[in-house]
């Protein structure tokens, strides 16, 4: 399409001198301007009149009555927004910040976690102390075909530090922690919509609809077996990201909110983690907890039964009771999962897998299956320790 911002034409063949767009002559030859069979606009006509004016020493006003911005067959656009710096998305990437908090976690982070690749190794009965020859079940796990959208292994399945307890350290009495990462957006303009809540710059993340369904479905069948949340950082930059991972100090500047509170709202408000946020400018204030402070309340957990003499196969039937709940809930309203699942379990028995290991890893891989769609992260909590702290 020709663009009336670089000559002023007449929309017919002909010579003319080439002018700018504010109808200022150029220097060079005539141009003859190619034929435009798009009808003239009022104001691409009020242009060309003024121009043919212009040859005759008649034009009144300004040189040009083109405004600021881009021309066509169908008149004047708007002009281009300028750049502003009102509201900024977090610098990052949503995933640099789940690796960062990941990788913390998994050295400590003011708790013992255990990734559930840790646990999938007793479940198919691995002994990290030792190195299974090719007839041993892991392997047969492993290499069995999987249906589409059936995750077995999660990213860090093998902490970073290359700590792989023992059975005995695994935990007796597990919780599991759930937790969606958000990057976060920097609004520090008066017309931010939740501006009158803080009178300051202040953080925001928005949350997927159908994402928050499954969180709060989750949430709600696990009571009492995990703990599910929202995580988003109190920093946006690279440089404050790169210091919070240098000082190991990325969990403790991160709040967590649960998907339950974040029923019927779509955005999240907060200045800093461990202080108030609010879902939405209608929402009430809740608590942004820092992830220490979700462990506060022993009595929310029940005391755990004495078992005596901690052994092997108590502790791997508390993970297996407890990975059972878990895949009901990750299965529940989910038919393409259970479906697929229950594939998998055909192809594992196939492959001469027993069929309790069959049953128990099916249902690891449900869990890390519906964690993995949601872009979460799954971790193993000692319920007990936690009580203690």
């Amino acid at each position: 399409m020709f663009r009336s911002s670089e000559f002023a034409l007449d929309r017919r063949p002909s010579l003319r001198w080439p002018v700018n767009r504010f109808g200022i002559r150029l220097a060079g030859d005539k141009k003859e301007l190619p034929a435009v069979n798009a009808p003239l606009s009022r104001l691409d006509a009020t242009n060309t009149d003024r121009h043919k004016k212009r040859q005759v020493g008649l034009t009144e006003g300004p040189t040009s009555a083109r405004p600021f911005g881009r021309m066509d067959s169908a008149g004047a656009h708007p002009p281009f927004p300028r750049q502003t710096r009102r509201m900024v998305f977090a610098e990052f990437e949503e995933k640099t910040y789940e690796i960062a908090y990941d990788i913390e976690l998994s050295r400590g982070g003011g708790v013992t976690p255990w990734a559930p690749g840790q646990v999938l190794e007793h479940l198919v009965g691995f002994d990290a102390a030792a190195d299974p020859d090719a007839s041993h079940p892991l392997w047969r796990v492993l290499g069995a075909s999987r249906p589409k959208g059936l995750v077995l292994l999660p990213d860090h399945w093998i902490a970073p530090s290359g700590r792989r307890p023992t059975s005995r350290q695994l935990p007796s009495n597990p919780i599991s922690f759930l937790v969606q990462f958000k990057r976060p957006e920097f609004i520090r303009s008066h017309a931010g919509k939740q501006w009158k809540l803080w009178g300051t710059p202040y953080f925001r993340f928005k949350v997927d609809a159908a994402q928050q369904r499954t969180l709060k479905r989750l949430e709600t069948n696990t009571a009492g077996e995990a703990i599910v949340r929202y995580a988003s950082p109190a920093f946006s930059t690279n440089a404050a990201m790169d210091v919070a991972r240098w000082d190991g100090k990325v969990i403790v500047s991160s709040g967590h909110v649960a998907p339950t509170t974040m029923a019927g709202h779509s955005a999240w408000t907060y200045v800093s983690a461990g202080a108030a946020g609010r879902p939405n400018p209608t929402g009430e204030e809740h608590r942004f907890d820092r992830l220490s402070d979700l462990f506060r309340e022993p009595d929310d957990y029940e005391k755990p039964q004495p078992l005596g003499a901690r052994s092997e196969v108590a502790t791997v039937d508390a993970i297996k009771s407890h990975v059972e709940v878990l895949a009901g809930a990750a299965m529940t309203r989910e038919p393409h999962l259970r479906r697929v699942v229950d594939e998998w379990r055909r192809e594992l028995l196939r492959e001469g897998v027993a069929p309790g290991m069959v049953n128990s890893v099916g249902q690891f891989a449900a869990v890390q299956s519906i964690t993995a769609r949601l872009g979460a992260s799954w971790w193993i909590l000692d319920r007990e320790a936690l009580i203690h702290q």
